[in-house]
């Protein structure tokens, strides 16, 4: 990734959680002296927006970055986005981070400059799960443990970070235990659901028709959807706005997020999706132990 990241025009469209604020917090070492703008609705007005942006460029930094941008879209200040876009290589480097789709005129006016990374470039790798274990829990996890965090949240930080702190909650020697435990139930309930409300309506119920399919590809997903609702899904896929992971070359649902999603289609009385039947059933918490009360979810 970090050759993508010396484009002058950087675009991380992920979900809430994927990862896109833990990256930026991260590009110093990379890209030099870096400030941040976290965007605001009071940026949807174009004056404000531009001398933010500017006057983080005028204190020195090599790289401007700007978090939650997708909050200006469809606002006057899309434009002004749109004409710093087109005109990044006269201003230091600019990453703008957002959980939507950015506006097709701010990317079509970034042209070559620009490259756009999504959330399956953001996930943990195993290495960096045992370790962000030792950091929150104060255990890192074993391989086979960690392999298998990451085979299940696709390393979403957020959903990773969620597993640490519950893990505070027990001795060290049963960390990976109450991990598998977790793994198999719907512990990031909460984490998940922030990330799919950000969706429209009809993506939500397209991802879940489809999430239990092997593999997201075109004519898979309009056996289910038609044609029209299976290009929109896998655009917004493509887009890095829909929670997914890349295996083997093929966009899939992850694990947790299918088992989130059977969840909800059974509490809805909704009929389950044409693979339900190799669904693995989820495991219900303990309410008498300890490790699986409520917990608040890390910030997203």
């Amino acid at each position: 990734m970090v050759p993508r990241l010396q484009a002058r025009l950087v675009f991380i469209v992920a979900p809430a959680g994927a990862g896109k604020s833990t990256l930026i917090s991260r590009l110093e070492p990379t890209l030099g002296r870096t400030s941040v703008v976290s965007a605001a609705t009071a940026h949807r007005d174009p004056d404000r927006l531009q001398s933010a942006i500017e006057d983080a460029a005028a204190d020195g930094a090599e790289t401007v970055a700007v978090d939650d941008i997708g909050c200006v879209a469809g606002t006057p200040a899309e434009r002004t986005l749109e004409r710093m876009a087109g005109s990044a290589w006269r201003m230091p480097r600019l990453v703008l981070a957002s959980r939507l789709p950015l506006p097709s005129s701010v990317v079509h006016a970034a042209a070559e400059r620009s490259t756009t990374i999504t959330a399956p470039e953001l996930g943990l790798r195993i290495d960096e799960i045992s370790s962000l274990f030792a950091e929150v829990a104060g255990s890192p996890l074993g391989l086979r443990c960690a392999s298998r965090v990451a085979q299940e949240t696709a390393g979403w930080p957020v959903l990773v970070e969620l597993l640490a702190r519950r893990a505070r909650r027990v001795d060290p020697d049963a960390v990976e235990s109450m991990v598998e435990s977790d793994l198999a139930s719907d512990f990031a309930a909460g984490c998940l659901e922030t990330a799919l409300e950000a969706l429209p309506r009809d993506l939500r119920r397209a991802l879940e028709r489809t999430s239990e399919l092997p593999r997201l590809d075109f004519a898979a997903c309009a056996r289910v959807l038609g044609a029209s609702g299976a290009g929109r899904l896998l655009g917004a896929f493509d887009s890095g706005s829909v929670m997914h992971e890349v295996v083997l070359g093929h966009r899939v649902v992850p694990p947790v997020l299918r088992r989130h999603l059977g969840e909800c289609r059974t509490l809805a009385g909704r009929p389950a999706g044409p693979s339900a039947a190799n669904r693995r059933p989820a495991m219900s918490p303990t309410p008498a132990d300890p490790a699986h009360a409520p917990e608040r979810p890390p910030a997203l």
